[in-house]
Parts: C-alpha cells; structure tokens; sequence
C-alpha cells in the first residue's frame, strides 16, 4: 500500500524486520534522499544518496558521510524501533 505524504520520511525495513532505509521525500512526492542504514557503500555505513530531482534517480554524487542531522535521525529511529520491540 503506497501511502506517500508532501516532505515526509519513510522507513523500510530488511528481511529480518529491521529498519534497513530511510528515505525523504519532497513536496512533488519525489525520493530526494536515502539514508541506507544496514548496507556499507564505499567502506561508509550508514550512508546517504542524493536524488536528482528531474529523474528521481540517485545522482551523480553517488553515496556520501551522514550530516550530524542526518546521523541524529538514523539514532532515533533505531532507538524508537527497538524500544518498541524490547531490542
């Protein structure tokens, strides 16, 4: 069920019901960001991709360092998702 909201950030979660992704959203409901928590990217995990807005694919920046926002984000999902399921 495909339920995106104007600016919102969604959580997708892994096979073992983790959360795995972080994903942002702009006002034209398009990805703007990602934030893959679980997966290493050039020997950096976490990691963010940036969108393009024309193509909503990932740019030509390809993967870079959490920002301190982006890095306080990723531990307050992690902190909620396993306080919620006793981790």
């Amino acid at each position: 069920l495909e339920t995106k909201t104007r600016g919102r950030i969604y959580v997708t979660f892994n096979s073992k019901g983790n959360p795995s992704q972080i994903y942002y959203f702009n006002n034209e409901l398009k990805r703007n960001k990602r934030i893959d928590i679980t997966q290493s990217h050039k020997k950096m995990k976490p990691h963010t991709h940036h969108y393009e807005e024309q193509t909503n694919q990932n740019g030509n920046k390809g993967a870079s360092k959490l920002t301190i926002e982006e890095k306080k984000l990723v531990d307050r999902v992690l902190k909620l998702w396993y306080n919620r399921n006793d981790k």
